[in-house]
């Protein structure tokens, strides 16, 4: 974790705690690949994995088992389309994350963490890192979370 270098912290105003990182969005459109652990999904992610999809971006996912369960619920032809796709993977982990997301894409990594709390909070702050050393350790952590996760096949 040393080699993983500095890092930026961004405390978005209430109006954007709900909107996708623009820079770290546009970032993602100039990657090959898109890589991303995560507890929610905004409500355009149907749009955002399209135009990923779209420009040949290869989009991976792990979801929660919770989210899994409510997106199969509540929007089951996006999740089809999305396992449809030949860019796409997308994973269940059953166990619980100790994150509120990350996601990587060919210049960085960004992070939305949990507080030490007891319980955990969330006080919407993204961590960004760009260096080799961070791309490196996303790929772990990644990894980590996939080995520990089912692909998801059907709905």
């Amino acid at each position: 974790m040393n080699n993983i270098g500095p890092c930026t912290i961004v405390d978005p105003s209430p109006p954007e705690i709900f909107e996708v990182d623009k820079e770290f969005h546009k970032k993602s459109k100039e990657s090959k690949s898109v890589a991303a652990i995560t507890t929610f999904l905004f409500p355009n992610f149907s749009n955002i994995f399209t135009e990923y999809i779209e420009m040949g971006i290869r989009l991976s996912l792990i979801i929660t088992n919770e989210l899994s369960d409510k997106v199969k619920s509540d929007c089951p032809d996006e999740v089809t389309k999305l396992m449809d796709s030949e860019n796409v993977e997308i994973y269940v982990h059953e166990e619980d994350m100790h994150l509120v997301s990350f996601t990587q894409n060919d210049c960085g990594l960004m992070l939305r963490l949990l507080s030490n709390s007891n319980p955990p909070s969330y006080d919407y702050k993204r961590i960004f890192f760009q260096s080799p050393g961070a791309l490196e350790w996303g790929k772990d952590l990644f990894d980590h979370y996939k080995h520990n996760s089912v692909l998801l096949t059907g709905i």
